[in-house]
């Protein structure tokens, strides 16, 4: 059955899974944000633009990183996004170092949320 669908509905079913799971993404990230605020902790959050080299690779050990919210590939270019939160700035000093350490990583630049 699956062998006969039509191109344009597998390409639907594919964007639909995409979009389900960016969804998901958002989800959980505003349920983190939501969670640490009810908790009372202080906590700072920013964006970090990454410049890399193969986004999508380097995107898998950024999301790993304590810290990292949200990470995205940015389309059409080398770069990725991320959304972090710590304690501290000293705590996103830390982060930044961390992932400037990555493999990959070109350059990272941290703007500060208002």
């Amino acid at each position: 059955m699956w062998n006969s669908m039509n191109p344009n509905a597998a390409d639907q079913l594919a964007e639909a899974k995409r979009k389900a799971e960016e969804l998901q993404r958002e989800a959980r990230t505003h349920a983190l944000l939501r969670s640490t605020r009810q908790r009372g902790q202080p906590s700072v959050s920013a964006y970090v633009f990454v410049s890399c080299i193969r986004p999508k690779a380097v995107l898998r050990n950024l999301r790993r990183l304590p810290g990292v919210v949200k990470a995205d590939a940015l389309v059409g270019s080398s770069e990725a996004i991320l959304v972090v939160q710590e304690q501290s700035r000293e705590g996103l000093e830390a982060l930044l170092n961390r992932i400037r350490d990555l493999p990959g990583v070109l350059a990272a630049n941290l703007k500060l949320a208002a």
